[in-house]
């Protein structure tokens, strides 16, 4: 059975630029496998939310994960892919 991998990230700036942190959320199957984040200091909000994507890509790459479905709410990215 192939498993199904899901990776949720979000990223956000109070203000624009702005204090900011990013994290995300890796699934396997319906099971947490992986979590983290960062304080970004001062940033705007679409730095945080590509620094949230990029970080767990990079965690998920880590796991030989190669089949992920990724879920976010930046219009910017959405788009851009």
């Amino acid at each position: 059975m192939n498993s199904n991998f899901k990776l949720f990230t979000d990223g956000g700036s109070r203000g624009n630029p702005g204090d900011s942190a990013c994290g995300y959320f890796l699934f396997e199957d319906d099971k947490l496998i992986d979590f983290g984040g960062l304080l970004l200091g001062q940033s705007t909000n679409n730095v945080a939310e590509y620094t949230g994507l990029i970080l767990g890509l990079k965690n998920a790459l880590k796991k030989m994960i190669r089949n992920l479905n990724c879920y976010l709410d930046s219009e910017l990215i959405v788009k851009a892919t």
